[in-house]
Order: structure tokens, then sequence, then C-alpha cells
């Protein structure tokens, strides 16, 4: 389900229903043979991994649309690959914060290039089940983080969808509830 802002206070939920895999999980395949391989098996697209410097996304667009597939989101990866690479919304340095949203603004770069329509985002960092500071505290940080990135986002007309994950592996958002609370006070 994407959640999108129409009216202050007012919600619009768009359910399509489609069988999209990441790619992430073909491991170190190519992304020609993921796609290939995901066309073949029948799914209609691909859930990309949130690494901007890595793609091209004319050629990724191109690609997924010559075997019929689209691209329907961009799934943040926080954190990132290198060391020190958090991209974490909630960090308590506000220039670690910047780097976040940099990185979630060239997300939905990426989106717009490969025709995605959200960016998936996780306000904490995945493997880190306990808070920074306090859980206000970071829920504020995130919330504040994500209003600048929203911004850029419905430029764009990119929807950025928070991604809720269970309590042994993130400790801000766990439930569907929660983010649609943080959605709320992004908006």
């Amino acid at each position: 389900m994407a959640i999108r802002s129409l009216k202050k206070g007012q919600m619009f939920m768009a359910r399509e229903i489609g069988i999209y895999v990441n790619n992430w999980i073909f491991g170190n395949a190519s992304l020609t043979d993921v796609i290939s391989r995901v066309s073949k098996i029948g799914f209609d697209g691909i859930e990309l991994v949130g690494e901007p410097a890595v793609y091209d996304g004319a050629e990724v667009k191109k690609l997924v649309e010559d075997h019929g597939l689209d691209v329907i989101s961009i799934c943040g990866m926080h954190p990132g690959p290198e060391p020190g690479d958090l991209r974490l919304l909630s960090h308590p340095d506000a220039a670690e914060r910047e780097k976040a949203i940099d990185y979630v603004k060239a997300c939905v770069d990426l989106a717009v290039e490969t025709g995605a329509r959200s960016v998936l985002v996780v306000p904490s960092l995945v493997g880190q089940p306990d808070v920074l500071t306090s859980k206000e505290e970071d829920i504020q940080r995130a919330i504040e983080s994500l209003q600048k990135a929203a911004g850029y986002a419905e430029e764009n007309k990119i929807i950025l969808t928070i991604e809720p994950i269970n309590r042994y592996e993130v400790g801000l958002v766990n439930s569907i509830d929660d983010a649609l609370a943080m959605a709320k006070e992004v908006d």
C-alpha cells in the first residue's frame, strides 16, 4: 500500500496487486541476469536496491522495459554497504542526518530515472534494535529528516514509504501503526 498526502489530514491509499521481487535476494547476480530471470518466472517487476551510485537509471529503465517489467520501488538500504555509511535519519549528529537526507534524495532521483513510484525508507538502522538517545528524541529527529526528504520527493512526484521492521531488528518503527503515525507527523 502506498500512502500519499492529498491535503493536510487526508490520506489516499492506492491498492495494486502485482508480484515484485527485490533484486537484493539474488546476491551478486548481475542486474541483467536478475531481470531476465524475473521476467521468465513471471514477476511484474522489481524493487531495486537503493544504491544510486551503482546504477545508471536510464539503462535500468530500458532493461526492465525490454523485458516487459517495471521498477516498482527503490529500496533504501539503512545502513549502506561501506563502514561508517549509516544513512541514519535519526542520528543525533546533524551532519550525519544531512548525509542520510542526501541519500534519500539520491534514491528519489533514481526512482525518477527508472520510472519507480516510491522510495522505501527505514528511519533507523536495520540490525540495531536499540535507540540512540531516547525513542522520543530519535523519532523526532527521524520525522524532521523525513520532512526534508519528503519535500524533495513530492516535488519529483515520488512517494516515500516507511518500512516497519520487527523490534528485534530496529528500534523505532516496528508496526504499521508506527509507520502510519510517523507518516502523519511527516505530513
